[in-house]
Protein backbone atom coordinates (compact mmCIF):
# COMPACT_ATOMS: atom_id res chain seq x y z
CA UNK A 1 0.00 0.00 0.00
CA UNK A 2 1.58 3.57 -1.14
CA UNK A 3 0.49 6.17 1.13
CA UNK A 4 1.21 10.34 -0.03
CA UNK A 5 3.22 12.59 2.25
CA UNK A 6 2.83 16.04 2.70
CA UNK A 7 4.91 18.87 4.45
CA UNK A 8 3.29 22.37 5.01
CA UNK A 9 5.34 24.92 3.60
CA UNK A 10 5.15 27.20 6.19
CA UNK A 11 6.78 24.87 8.61
CA UNK A 12 9.65 24.46 6.60
CA UNK A 13 10.76 27.78 6.39
CA UNK A 14 10.14 29.40 9.66
CA UNK A 15 11.41 26.65 12.34
CA UNK A 16 14.88 27.59 12.98
CA UNK A 17 15.98 24.48 15.03
CA UNK A 18 14.02 21.34 13.07
CA UNK A 19 11.53 20.57 10.61
CA UNK A 20 8.06 19.32 11.62
CA UNK A 21 6.21 17.06 9.71
CA UNK A 22 2.73 15.71 10.79
CA UNK A 23 0.15 13.76 8.36
CA UNK A 24 -0.87 11.00 10.39
CA UNK A 25 2.25 8.47 9.86
CA UNK A 26 0.66 6.10 11.93
CA UNK A 27 1.04 3.01 9.49
CA UNK A 28 4.28 3.62 7.67
CA UNK A 29 7.99 3.64 7.97
CA UNK A 30 9.69 6.72 6.96
CA UNK A 31 13.10 7.75 5.53
CA UNK A 32 14.98 11.03 4.42
CA UNK A 33 17.22 12.48 2.29
CA UNK A 34 18.45 16.19 2.71
CA UNK A 35 19.48 18.22 -0.47
CA UNK A 36 20.09 14.60 -2.74
CA UNK A 37 21.78 12.99 -0.22
CA UNK A 38 21.34 9.53 1.13
CA UNK A 39 18.08 8.27 2.93
CA UNK A 40 18.22 8.04 6.49
CA UNK A 41 15.79 6.43 8.88
CA UNK A 42 12.63 8.75 10.55
CA UNK A 43 11.38 7.92 13.67
CA UNK A 44 7.77 8.84 13.60
CA UNK A 45 6.84 9.95 17.52
CA UNK A 46 3.75 9.96 19.14
CA UNK A 47 0.57 11.52 16.77
CA UNK A 48 2.19 10.53 13.83
CA UNK A 49 4.36 13.21 13.91
CA UNK A 50 8.31 13.34 13.26
CA UNK A 51 10.95 15.94 13.52
CA UNK A 52 14.08 15.98 11.68
CA UNK A 53 16.61 18.74 13.24
CA UNK A 54 18.45 21.58 11.17
CA UNK A 55 21.57 22.37 13.90
CA UNK A 56 23.71 21.06 11.13
CA UNK A 57 22.80 22.62 8.18
CA UNK A 58 24.16 25.84 6.54
CA UNK A 59 22.47 28.73 6.43
CA UNK A 60 19.95 29.08 2.70
CA UNK A 61 17.74 27.22 1.02
CA UNK A 62 18.19 23.05 0.75
CA UNK A 63 15.45 20.31 -0.13
CA UNK A 64 14.22 17.33 1.79
CA UNK A 65 12.46 14.19 0.08
CA UNK A 66 10.51 11.90 2.33
CA UNK A 67 9.96 8.08 1.03
CA UNK A 68 6.82 5.99 3.64
CA UNK A 69 7.17 1.92 3.52
CA UNK A 70 4.22 -0.11 3.99
CA UNK A 71 4.86 -3.81 5.71
CA UNK A 72 5.66 -5.40 2.38
CA UNK A 73 8.31 -2.47 1.68
CA UNK A 74 6.31 -1.04 -0.84
CA UNK A 75 7.25 3.37 -0.81
CA UNK A 76 6.14 6.38 -2.19
CA UNK A 77 7.73 9.34 -2.41
CA UNK A 78 6.88 13.09 -1.51
CA UNK A 79 8.99 15.84 -2.44
CA UNK A 80 11.25 17.36 -3.04
CA UNK A 81 10.70 20.31 -0.75
CA UNK A 82 12.44 23.22 -0.34
CA UNK A 83 12.94 25.03 3.13
CA UNK A 84 15.21 28.04 4.22
CA UNK A 85 17.59 27.80 7.13
CA UNK A 86 17.55 31.84 8.91
CA UNK A 87 19.63 31.61 12.14
CA UNK A 88 20.65 35.40 11.27
CA UNK A 89 18.16 38.37 12.84
CA UNK A 90 17.40 41.12 10.97
CA UNK A 91 18.82 44.58 11.98
CA UNK A 92 17.00 47.96 12.30
CA UNK A 93 18.38 50.55 10.27
CA UNK A 94 17.46 54.37 10.16
CA UNK A 95 14.28 54.76 12.16
CA UNK A 96 12.77 58.56 11.26
CA UNK A 97 9.87 60.26 13.05
CA UNK A 98 7.15 62.53 11.22
CA UNK A 99 5.14 65.01 12.69
CA UNK A 100 2.10 66.00 10.64
CA UNK A 101 4.55 65.74 7.35
CA UNK A 102 7.47 66.59 8.94
CA UNK A 103 10.73 64.89 9.99
CA UNK A 104 11.99 65.71 13.54
CA UNK A 105 15.33 65.99 13.84
CA UNK A 106 17.31 65.73 17.15
CA UNK A 107 16.24 67.80 19.91
CA UNK A 108 13.07 69.42 18.40
CA UNK A 109 9.58 69.06 19.44
CA UNK A 110 6.86 67.07 18.01
CA UNK A 111 3.39 69.43 18.37
CA UNK A 112 0.54 67.35 17.43
CA UNK A 113 -1.18 63.80 17.48
CA UNK A 114 0.08 63.12 14.10
CA UNK A 115 3.09 61.28 14.88
CA UNK A 116 4.33 58.27 12.81
CA UNK A 117 7.86 56.55 11.96
CA UNK A 118 9.55 55.55 8.98
CA UNK A 119 12.08 52.68 9.10
CA UNK A 120 14.37 50.50 7.44
CA UNK A 121 16.47 47.55 8.07
CA UNK A 122 18.58 44.65 6.54
CA UNK A 123 18.34 41.12 6.22
CA UNK A 124 19.08 37.46 4.91
CA UNK A 125 15.55 37.19 3.37
CA UNK A 126 13.17 40.02 4.58
CA UNK A 127 11.74 41.99 7.21
CA UNK A 128 8.01 40.31 7.83
CA UNK A 129 7.34 42.95 10.88
CA UNK A 130 7.94 45.92 13.30
CA UNK A 131 7.33 46.15 16.11
CA UNK A 132 7.39 49.40 18.36
CA UNK A 133 6.93 50.78 22.12
CA UNK A 134 6.94 53.95 23.79
CA UNK A 135 8.39 54.24 27.44
CA UNK A 136 9.17 57.43 29.36
CA UNK A 137 12.48 55.90 30.31
CA UNK A 138 15.52 54.66 28.52
CA UNK A 139 16.25 51.93 31.25
CA UNK A 140 12.45 50.39 31.20
CA UNK A 141 12.02 47.44 28.93
CA UNK A 142 10.11 48.10 26.17
CA UNK A 143 7.01 45.44 25.99
CA UNK A 144 6.37 44.93 21.81
CA UNK A 145 2.87 43.56 21.48
CA UNK A 146 0.59 42.60 18.57
CA UNK A 147 -1.28 45.95 18.26
CA UNK A 148 2.00 47.70 18.05
CA UNK A 149 2.89 45.82 15.06
CA UNK A 150 3.70 47.35 11.33
CA UNK A 151 4.18 45.13 8.16
CA UNK A 152 5.29 48.23 6.61
CA UNK A 153 7.98 50.33 7.26
CA UNK A 154 6.14 53.51 7.66
CA UNK A 155 3.61 53.45 10.70
CA UNK A 156 1.40 55.42 13.08
CA UNK A 157 2.69 55.98 16.65
CA UNK A 158 -0.04 56.34 19.71
CA UNK A 159 0.76 56.92 23.19
CA UNK A 160 3.32 59.64 23.35
CA UNK A 161 3.03 62.06 26.18
CA UNK A 162 3.92 65.92 26.59
CA UNK A 163 7.57 65.84 27.56
CA UNK A 164 10.31 63.07 27.13
CA UNK A 165 9.24 59.51 25.44
CA UNK A 166 11.54 56.84 24.24
CA UNK A 167 10.84 54.87 21.02
CA UNK A 168 11.81 51.64 20.63
CA UNK A 169 11.61 49.69 16.93
CA UNK A 170 12.56 45.97 16.30
CA UNK A 171 12.71 43.80 12.96
CA UNK A 172 11.53 40.26 12.85
CA UNK A 173 12.46 38.30 9.71
CA UNK A 174 9.69 35.43 8.33
CA UNK A 175 11.70 32.53 10.42
CA UNK A 176 10.80 34.70 13.38
CA UNK A 177 14.35 35.87 14.25
CA UNK A 178 14.14 39.22 16.40
CA UNK A 179 16.85 41.96 15.99
CA UNK A 180 18.16 44.07 18.87
CA UNK A 181 15.69 46.82 19.31
CA UNK A 182 17.12 50.81 18.29
CA UNK A 183 15.81 53.16 20.47
CA UNK A 184 15.12 57.33 19.28
CA UNK A 185 14.21 59.91 22.40
CA UNK A 186 11.74 62.04 20.71
CA UNK A 187 10.40 65.03 22.63
CA UNK A 188 6.33 66.48 22.65
CA UNK A 189 4.77 69.35 23.80
CA UNK A 190 1.22 69.97 23.10
CA UNK A 191 0.97 72.63 24.97
CA UNK A 192 0.19 76.48 24.78
CA UNK A 193 3.04 78.42 26.46
CA UNK A 194 1.18 81.07 29.21
CA UNK A 195 1.60 84.74 28.96
CA UNK A 196 4.68 85.74 30.22
CA UNK A 197 4.50 88.28 33.21
CA UNK A 198 6.40 91.43 33.22
CA UNK A 199 7.07 93.65 36.40
CA UNK A 200 8.99 96.53 37.02
CA UNK A 201 10.67 97.80 40.10
CA UNK A 202 10.28 101.52 39.28
CA UNK A 203 7.35 102.02 37.11
CA UNK A 204 3.81 101.11 38.34
CA UNK A 205 1.54 99.67 35.59
CA UNK A 206 0.84 102.68 33.29
CA UNK A 207 -3.02 102.55 32.62
CA UNK A 208 -3.05 106.95 31.81
CA UNK A 209 -0.56 109.39 31.28
CA UNK A 210 -0.58 110.05 35.32
CA UNK A 211 1.30 106.86 35.97
CA UNK A 212 4.56 108.14 34.07
CA UNK A 213 7.20 107.04 36.21
CA UNK A 214 9.96 110.23 37.05
CA UNK A 215 13.29 108.00 37.27
CA UNK A 216 15.41 108.11 34.42
CA UNK A 217 16.32 104.39 34.33
CA UNK A 218 13.29 101.66 34.01
CA UNK A 219 13.80 98.29 34.90
CA UNK A 220 11.65 95.52 34.05
CA UNK A 221 11.72 91.56 34.75
CA UNK A 222 10.37 89.10 32.43
CA UNK A 223 9.22 85.47 33.59
CA UNK A 224 7.36 82.86 32.09
CA UNK A 225 3.76 82.32 33.26
CA UNK A 226 3.47 79.42 36.43
CA UNK A 227 0.08 77.99 34.37
CA UNK A 228 2.56 77.02 31.50
CA UNK A 229 2.63 73.71 29.85
CA UNK A 230 4.90 74.10 27.41
CA UNK A 231 8.34 72.63 27.03
CA UNK A 232 9.95 75.72 26.53
CA UNK A 233 12.65 76.79 29.07
CA UNK A 234 12.30 80.53 29.06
Amino acid sequence: RQRHLTIPCEMCIRDRSGIEIADALTDVRLSYAIDGGEYASLAVGTGGSASIGTGTLTEGKHTITLRAYDSAGNYASAGPYEFTVDRTAPSVGTVKVIDGGVELGEGEYATTDALSATVTGSDNGSVAAWYWAITKSPTVAPVFAEERKSQAGSFGIQGCADGVNYLFVRAVDSAGNASDFAMRKRLVDRGTPGVPVIESGTHAPARSARDAGREKRALFSFRPSASTRSGISG
